[in-house]
């Protein structure tokens, strides 16, 4: 199977998660090994002040991503929100990890990884080397740049899967 590459687009609030959620759901229900992050606000923080990083398809409790206010491990600042580097790493070492996956999912692409942060490494190397499908959530904004990175790496990958369009999410 060669590399397919999905692009989710959407505003802030407006259901990338929630879709991606469904998505997992149907694809466990097909019988397919799911893998991949979702990035989530806690229970009942509507505002977003802190956000987590849930492992699909793992054994991970929810790992602490950032908010936006300063605290300690929090070394990296994009927008309103400060992050931590060290989560990244442990999702990085995650992701590595799921090569066998049917599908792999990494909710809110940004400017972190456009920028050579974040969840870039990872994402270089799944590009590289994974050979199912790819599901990347992402802001309007980003969705040229993002679409066009996924565009280079199908033309320079030998037996990569062309991208998908970018869908939006309704609203």
């Amino acid at each position: 199977m060669s590399l397919q590459r999905v692009l989710v687009v959407g505003s802030r609030h407006h259901g990338k998660t929630a879709y991606l959620r469904a998505l997992v759901a149907r694809a466990r229900a097909a019988d397919l090994r799911v893998r991949g992050f979702l990035t989530e606000a806690a229970p009942g923080d509507t505002h977003k002040r802190a956000l987590y990083l849930r492992e699909i398809g793992g054994a991970l409790p929810p790992l602490f991503l950032g908010a936006t206010s300063a605290g300690p491990g929090l070394d990296l600042r994009v927008g309103s929100y400060y992050l931590s580097s060290a989560t990244f790493a442990r999702a990085e070492a995650v992701l590595s990890r799921s090569l066998d996956a049917d599908l792999i999912c990494l909710d809110e692409i940004g400017p972190l990884e456009l920028r050579g942060g974040g969840f870039s490494a990872a994402l270089a190397r799944l590009l590289e080397s994974y050979r199912g499908i790819l599901v990347l959530t992402t802001r309007p904004a980003l969705a040229t740049m993002l679409l066009q990175l996924l565009q280079r790496s199908a033309a320079g990958a030998p037996g990569a899967g062309a991208p998908a369009a970018a869908g939006r999410c309704p609203g």
